[in-house]
């Protein structure tokens, strides 16, 4: 089984990925794509995507992008930081592609 084979046997498994309904678009050597449904429930105090939905779907993205050989032969590693600006609201509506982790 290969690594991409192997994370989509296991992604999902994952509670996290279950609980924000996260699935796997690709992952390849050049990177990952994750996709969310958005939901009412993701919405902040002004109707826009809150920051934490986007902070975890960028954190998810990087993290099997980084770690996909990790993955595989169980190793741990960890994020030191990560820094995230944020340009603009992001409203129902605006489907552009939001990160592809690298």
């Amino acid at each position: 089984m290969n690594v991409k084979e192997f994370i989509l046997s296991k992604i999902g498994e994952v509670p996290f990925f279950k609980t924000m309904s996260m699935q796997l678009e690709m992952t390849n050597e050049t990177g990952s794509r994750l996709r969310i449904k958005y939901e009412d429930k993701y919405q902040n105090i002004r109707g826009s995507v809150h920051g934490g939905v986007i902070a975890s779907l960028v954190d998810a993205t990087c993290g099997l992008s980084v770690n996909k050989h990790a993955i595989i032969t169980l190793c741990r590693l960890c994020c030191n930081g990560s820094v995230i600006h944020y340009c603009r609201c992001l409203f129902l509506g605006n489907t552009r592609r939001l990160f592809l982790g690298r």
